[in-house]
């Protein structure tokens, strides 16, 4: 099998735990991002209007495949709703 396609199905079979473990890690570090992000944008008061634009232009160029997701996960959880 060729490394990328291995790569691929490794990560597409530990999806839910991968995303598991970034969801407990932000909650158990929340207080200290916040705070290194709050101390880098006293530092560089650019850094927030920068990301601002960074995240703008992000959303402006993956708005339809961000609005599709929206849409999938709205559809599963009212179907998961109905039952």
């Amino acid at each position: 099998m060729h490394a990328t396609m291995a790569s691929k199905e490794y990560y597409r079979k530990n999806r839910e735990a991968r995303l598991k473990y970034q969801r407990d890690y932000y909650k158990a570090n929340k207080g200290r991002i916040a705070r290194k992000r709050e101390v880098a944008e006293t530092v560089d008061p650019n850094l927030a209007k920068r990301r601002k634009e960074y995240q703008r232009a992000y959303y402006r160029k993956h708005r339809a495949r961000i609005l599709k997701i929206r849409a999938d996960q709205y559809a599963t959880k009212k179907s998961a709703n109905r039952k």
